[in-house]
């Protein structure tokens, strides 16, 4: 898992095998592995991280060992927030 950005590994992204829903998070490399998995037709890897948008890709297009999935940094506008003190 990489910034699509720089191109830098991403930790701590949560990876979800669909329709099987089971999640793992990736480590300091952007690394995941699936143990145990069962074979599904339509099996897509779905990829979410705060910060960055959600993803979801075919397995079908994962077939290669090394293939590496980017993540696309999210813009988010804030609401601007008054603060005020009190004196007394």
């Amino acid at each position: 898992m990489i910034d699509e950005l720089n191109r830098q590994p991403l930790e701590g992204v949560t990876v979800t095998l669909l329709p099987e829903k089971i999640s793992v998070v990736t480590n300091q490399l952007g690394n995941f592995i699936f143990k145990k998995v069962t074979k599904s037709v339509n099996a897509a890897i779905a990829v979410s991280s705060i910060g960055y948008e959600y993803k979801t890709v075919p397995v079908d297009e994962l077939k290669n060992s090394n293939f590496s999935i980017s993540l696309t940094a999210q813009n988010v506008e804030l609401k601007s927030v008054v603060i005020s003190s009190r004196n007394g």
